[in-house]
């Protein structure tokens, strides 16, 4: 039950029931946690049949999903040593329990550090995709919409005046639209897409 006395607790329940639109209100206040996670967990227990290590193997996979693409995109500006070193430190500092509890950190970890990845190695469809999952997922997704921007910019300088493609770009649409999907879920819930707010 341990697992249950924290956040956990309602994104397992969300996972468990979705949204409610009525009942009490410690259930309808958990509109504010994003349904990435939640979804996540209720696909693992199509194969798990216990909610609460469900929720454990998703972040526990997820995690180490994170790891392995954070490596990767370490390995593209540094050494094999300082990439491990960097990943040995964010295993070990004292906010890496939320890895591994039922939360969304992990899978937003691996979703945020994949989008990256797929768009520092010229994947730009397919990151920007991932992106909207983690926007999706957390609502500071939303910010991975500045260094994909950033890599675009540079691929489009450095490209040879010929090679531009600015309809790239519009890829980008897609990274906001992960957090408008949780915006109509909370019109559909609550009539109101900014529900969360209040």
């Amino acid at each position: 039950n341990f697992w249950t006395l924290t956040d956990s607790g309602h994104y397992l329940d969300i996972a468990r029931d979705w949204y409610l639109s009525e009942g009490i209100i410690d259930r309808l206040v958990q509109l504010v946690f994003l349904p990435g996670y939640p979804i996540a967990v209720r696909l693992m227990h199509l194969i798990v049949p216990d909610w609460v290590m469900a929720g454990l193997l998703v972040s526990w996979l997820s995690f180490s999903g994170a790891l392995s693409v954070g490596y990767h995109l370490l390995r593209i500006d540094y050494g094999h040593r300082e990439s491990l070193r960097v990943l040995k430190y964010l295993c070990i500092i004292p906010g890496s329990f939320f890895f591994v509890s039922p939360m969304s950190e992990s899978l937003f970890l691996l979703l945020s550090l994949g989008c990256v990845y797929l768009a520092r190695t010229r994947r730009l469809a397919l990151g920007c995709l991932v992106g909207a999952l983690a926007a999706f997922t957390r609502s500071l997704g939303l910010m991975l919409f500045v260094p994909v921007c950033m890599e675009l910019v540079h691929e489009t300088v450095n490209a040879p005046r010929g090679e531009r493609r600015y309809a790239r770009f519009l890829w980008l649409v897609l990274i906001p639209a992960g957090f408008g999907a949780y915006c109509f879920i909370n019109y559909q819930v609550a009539g109101n897409p900014f529900q969360y707010m209040i």
